[in-house]
């Protein structure tokens, strides 16, 4: 019975973790994408056409780049506000294993 209760608590810690690493894919994935959104904006931003035009070039482009960094950044603490909560899940599991671990050797003995 408190085996079952244990496994129960692993089995959901496990969820967790899956859960949370699928999570910070995700977040990573959109932190490449954004990088390379960023580059391709600023590739096509051309900086000297605007030395000849009292206009301002491509404001959009600057407007969605400045966006783009501001994603970054949450994206970032994100990231690590994950990676904090898995190391946190990791440590949980550990613990639960080693009691599960200690449990049947006792009842061995």
């Amino acid at each position: 019975m408190i085996f079952a209760y244990l496994e129960k608590i692993r089995d959901k810690y496990i969820e967790e973790k899956i859960n949370i690493e699928s999570k910070i894919t995700e977040a990573i994935i959109s932190r490449k994408e954004n990088v390379e959104f960023i580059k391709l904006l600023e590739e096509n931003n051309d900086d000297n056409f605007e030395v000849f035009t009292p206009r301002t070039v491509n404001n959009f482009h600057k407007k969605k780049i400045e966006e783009l960094k501001n994603e970054q950044k949450e994206i970032e603490y994100k990231i690590n506000q994950l990676q904090d909560s898995l190391h946190n899940i990791e440590n949980e599991l550990e613990e639960v294993n080693n009691v599960i671990k200690d449990a049947k050797e006792r009842l061995k003995v």
